[in-house]
């Protein structure tokens, strides 16, 4: 058998390994020390390494021949995390190591238990946060709609003349007004008034139409009133009787034509500029069956509010202090007499105006002072001129229009507090008209008429009592004189 040449020192190392493996107790150790060493599959945390047995003593060799005395065992170091190896007995041979438990097979891992929740209280507002602003719902669209209402005047007057009387007398020309009214709107743009007259006697008859209105509004500055209405007027008519700022009427001054308590049929364009500051109506009235176009009544009026406006059709005698006014208008009416038969003159036209001015001023604790005062010229219409150009219904209605002119001034003032349930309002007013006398047209006539009274105001026109002086100057050197109570209810 061929020698190997080893290096020096390679033969002691052979021989120290083969009488290692040669001893149960080195075999157990080389094989204990292998079987620390840490499985390869993945642990759950990483641990450090099992210390590793020290190697047992190398024995000293022997001499060739000589049995090798046992070696004596080394001193094992006790592996830290490692499970103790137990040696086994010399007879068997020694058993591998017991392999490492595998680590767990991840199981499905149950859901944690939810954390109490710690009771903060009330929510905390920050100062300056703004509330969550929950949209209101849309309002639906309105319908048509239809409204009913009333007003009843009434009174009661002393006649304090030679031959003294006491009967019922509204203050204008019948004994007991009613006045049912009605208005209704179709759209924003449609909608239409029925108001009528329910009377006694004189004049107005037992019962008569006042509006048959049907209102148009295109815009706030353009629309359109087309029936039976009240055209462009003087103030005073436009207020009429349940919104004049006394208790009678003014029938003194002149009126204008009409068929039926001012009114008349026609159309009226109207509307407010700049919120009413100023208002313009421009009307084409006693357009009845028969009547040509050309002697229909053309009517105009312009008003121009300084402070509050008056934004609506009409006008009021007073606010009662719910806002300052002071108004300037002016009117102006014209109508074409008919024109005669062949070999006749008439002077038949109509041709009137008037200026009003109106001014009221709340002063608190001082209560609210109203001035009103009026101007009247007819003397461009001819002595022959028949109301309407003889177009007015019989049997309704006051004629009105002819040859003249007049003046009118009023005062009131309204108490700041209430005595009971209503407010004081002292008032007075003067009427003066010329007219041509009836036998003679070249003299004139004139006549003066007085009110003062004290109204005793609860709400406004909607209810109002008035106790009323009336001394009039009629021409012929004639007078009358006249206490009056009266009573307005509207609803």
């Amino acid at each position: 058998m061929p020698l190997v040449d080893l290096e020096p020192g390679a033969g002691r190392r052979v021989l120290a390994a083969v009488l290692a493996l040669s001893s149960p107790l080195g075999l157990v150790s080389m094989v204990a020390g292998q079987a620390a060493q840490p499985a390869p599959a993945a642990q759950p945390a990483p641990t450090a390494p099992a210390a590793q047995p020290a190697p047992a003593a190398q024995p000293a060799p022997a001499a060739p021949g000589a049995q090798p005395a046992p070696a004596a065992p080394a001193p094992a170091t006790e592996p830290a995390p490692a499970p103790t190896i137990q040696p086994l007995p010399p007879a068997g041979p020694a058993p591998a190591a017991p392999a490492p438990a595998p680590a767990p097979a991840p199981g499905p891992s149950a859901a944690p238990a939810p954390l109490p929740v710690p009771d903060l209280g009330p929510p905390i507002e920050e100062e300056g946060m703004e509330e969550e602003v929950v949209p209101e719902e849309l309002p639906e669209s309105e319908g048509p709609s239809l409204k009913v209402g009333m007003g009843v005047r009434t009174g009661v007057t002393l006649g304090l003349d030679d031959d003294t009387t006491l009967r019922l007398y509204d203050g204008l020309v019948d004994e007991i007004n009613i006045r049912p009214y009605l208005s209704g709107t179709l759209n924003e743009y449609v909608s239409a008034v029925a108001n009528f007259e329910i009377g006694t006697a004189n004049g107005l008859g037992h019962f008569a139409i006042l509006d048959a209105i049907i209102q148009v509004k295109l815009a706030e500055e353009f629309q359109i009133w087309l029936g039976q209405h009240i055209p462009a007027s003087d103030r005073q008519n436009i207020n009429g009787p349940f919104y004049v700022n006394s208790w009678n009427f003014p029938l003194t001054v002149p009126t204008f034509p009409f068929d039926v308590g001012a009114r008349d049929r026609g159309v009226t364009f109207w509307g407010l500029i700049a919120g009413g500051h100023l208002k313009y109506h421009a009307s084409i009235v006693d357009l009845q069956p028969g009547q040509k176009i050309e002697n229909a009544r053309y009517a105009g009026r312009v008003t121009v509010h300084l402070l509050e406006p008056e934004a609506f059709y009409y006008n009021s005698g007073t606010n009662y202090g719910a806002a300052d006014m002071l108004a300037f208008g002016a009117v102006v009416h014209y109508q074409k007499g008919f024109e005669p038969e062949e070999g006749m003159e008439l002077d038949n036209d109509f041709v009137g105006f008037s200026l009003d001015a109106i001014f009221e001023k709340n002063l608190g604790d001082s209560g609210t002072f109203t001035v009103e005062g009026a101007y009247y010229n007819f003397e461009g219409t001819g002595l022959e001129y028949a109301p309407n150009q003889g177009t007015v219904d019989e049997g309704t209605g006051v004629l009105g229009g002819g040859k003249g002119s007049a003046l009118l001034g009023a005062l009131s003032w309204l108490a700041p507090n209430k005595t009971g349930i209503g407010q004081l309002q002292p008032n007075a007013r003067v009427q003066w008209g010329k007219y041509p006398n009836a036998a003679d047209p070249d003299m004139d006539d004139e006549t003066v008429t007085i009110d003062i009274g004290l109204g005793y105001v609860v709400d406004a026109f909607n209810h109002r009592w008035h106790l009323n002086y009336r001394h009039q100057e009629l021409p012929g050197d004639a007078s009358s004189d006249a206490i009056q109570i009266g009573a307005q209810v509207q609803l």
